[in-house]
């Protein structure tokens, strides 16, 4: 799977603020992007699992010369254990495309905000209406900075572990 050197994974939530927040994301009049739209689909017979399959929406921000720029994953809500798999699946597509840049991934995390408010008491009001957390996997740039500005650090207690050939 081609992707951008900087992708975004957001999941359909039930709410609807991942299929939101892909579909607001457009550029900037005056930029010299354009914004593409496809579906892809990978199987997950190889995990056993022949009714579902890895599936979802990329949006990519192309620029004049035809090189991607950004890359939003649309992904489905997934239940364990075929969430799981269908990550695994899509991360290994993505990382089988032979480029010179290993591309860093954003992942948002959307929680309500009650949630929260037991492990984090120092939250603002307005931070704890919609509270939106990240972090990302690959080098830190100038770009993936002003992408993450402003998103809260998990808290140590949500700590992901990552693999050792995501970081």
């Amino acid at each position: 799977m081609e992707v951008g050197p900087h992708v975004i994974v957001l999941v359909r939530d039930t709410k609807g603020f991942g299929s939101a927040i892909a579909g607001a994301l457009h550029p900037n009049p005056n930029s010299s992007l354009t914004r593409s739209e496809s579906k892809f689909e990978l199987s997950l017979e190889k995990y056993g699992i022949k009714d579902s399959k890895a599936s979802g929406d990329i949006v990519r921000f192309i620029d004049p010369n035809g090189s991607i720029e950004l890359s939003i994953l649309l992904l489905p809500n997934y239940e364990p254990p075929v969430a799981a798999c269908a990550v695994n699946e899509i991360l290994e597509s993505i990382l089988a495309e032979k480029t010179a840049i290993q591309p860093t991934f954003l992942l948002p995390f959307i929680s309500l905000a009650p949630k929260l408010n037991s492990e984090m008491g120092n939250l603002t009001s307005s931070e704890k209406n919609v509270t939106i957390f990240g972090f990302h996997v690959g080098s830190a740039t100038k770009s993936t900075d002003a992408l993450t500005a402003g998103i809260l650090v998990l808290p140590s207690s949500w700590r992901i572990r990552l693999n050792h050939w995501l970081a």
